[in-house]
């Protein structure tokens, strides 16, 4: 089915005394349309990568009391189809740090009777991390995250521009104190 809306608006300025809004036979009228064209398909193993540069303090030292912490993923998912992620750290010459790489699936977003997603799913991925692991990533420049997409049961979705994953990094460290 095709739903078509139409706004037409003529003479905007009102009659602004210029005498220059309006149509004559050698002119013509602008007009644009815009239409919202869901693809519908279902997709296996598709994968989509993006890179995230960071900007770590050169002169930032890393008290000798850490010793180890959680490093945590909130993923928020609004595609329409399950998700698996995995995350690589690198420095300013493109050396991989470290790979964070998670078998876990993230729920696609909550989707209607007509395979469209009505609210994202929020999954947190959680990573014990030792002293070696934090000093690599608060020296990485750069982050690559890989999602790896699939349909369930090549379940046919719709896909908008407005689908994306969501990605929010939280690093606690434990801090060692030794009283005397």
């Amino acid at each position: 089915s095709i739903y078509i809306e139409l706004d037409l608006v003529t003479n905007p300025e009102g009659d602004n005394g210029k005498f220059d809004n309006f149509i004559y036979k050698n002119t013509g009228i602008v007009a644009g349309v815009e239409l919202d064209i869901p693809m519908e398909l279902s997709i296996e193993n598709l994968k989509l990568k993006d890179t995230v540069d960071l900007k770590p303090d050169p002169n930032f030292v890393l008290d000798q009391n850490i010793g180890s912490g959680l490093l945590t993923l909130n993923i928020g998912n609004s595609f329409p189809m399950e998700t698996s992620v995995k995350f690589s750290f690198f420095d300013k010459d493109g050396n991989k740090l470290l790979t964070l790489d998670d078998p876990k699936t993230i729920a696609s977003g909550i989707l209607d009777k007509n395979g469209v997603v009505l609210k994202s799913t929020l999954t947190s991925l959680n990573y014990n991390v030792n002293r070696d692991d934090i000093e690599k990533i608060l020296k990485a420049e750069s982050l690559i995250l890989e999602a790896l997409l699939n349909t369930s049961n090549k379940q046919q979705v719709k896909f908008y521009s407005d689908n994306s994953l969501d990605v929010q990094l939280v690093l606690d460290l434990d801090y060692n104190t030794k009283r005397n």
